[in-house]
């Protein structure tokens, strides 16, 4: 099959125009093919990868900073993590609720999270940080998103 424009008007099918200043169009999602969209603007997958990909350097920073400690007190381990995983907790909270707020309960359960993760790290070896604080992020993002109804303040 064929389509055509006026500017050109016997094109393959899937070709585009690439001159400057030519329009180009991507769809996303449903197509025309009736089959179920992979990804959708908004979808979990989106927001999941948009989130991690914001907050990844932090939480590298992060365990960066507890594994070059050669004691690594668990207040200390908390207090390091502590800012990354609430602005996180937050961030999971933005795509979910107009006007995010924090739970008592959602605080509690951050403090929770930052307690078993400065256990983790007693076993963190310097030469992995970059995979612990990947893997740590992945960990956190999972707690939260499994625990909206916890971390949202109720009004």
């Amino acid at each position: 099959m064929e389509v055509g424009c006026s500017s050109h008007p016997r094109l393959p099918r899937g070709s585009l125009p690439l001159r400057t200043g030519s329009i180009r169009f991507a769809a996303i999602g449903d197509s025309g093919t009736g089959e179920e969209p992979d990804e959708t603007p908004g979808s979990a997958s989106i927001s999941r990868e948009r989130t991690t990909k914001a907050f990844r350097q932090i939480f590298k920073d992060a365990a960066g900073r507890v594994c070059k400690r050669e004691k690594r007190d668990p207040n200390t381990v908390v207090a390091i993590f502590i800012p990354a995983l609430t602005c996180l907790a937050e961030a999971v909270l933005s795509f979910e609720f107009a006007m995010p707020q924090l739970s008592q309960d959602g605080k509690d359960l951050i403090a929770a999270h930052a307690k078993t993760l400065a256990e983790r790290a007693q076993s963190w070896k310097a030469a992995k940080k970059y995979e612990i604080g990947e893997s740590e992020l992945g960990l956190a993002y999972r707690a939260f998103t499994d625990n909206l109804s916890t971390l949202q303040e109720i009004a």
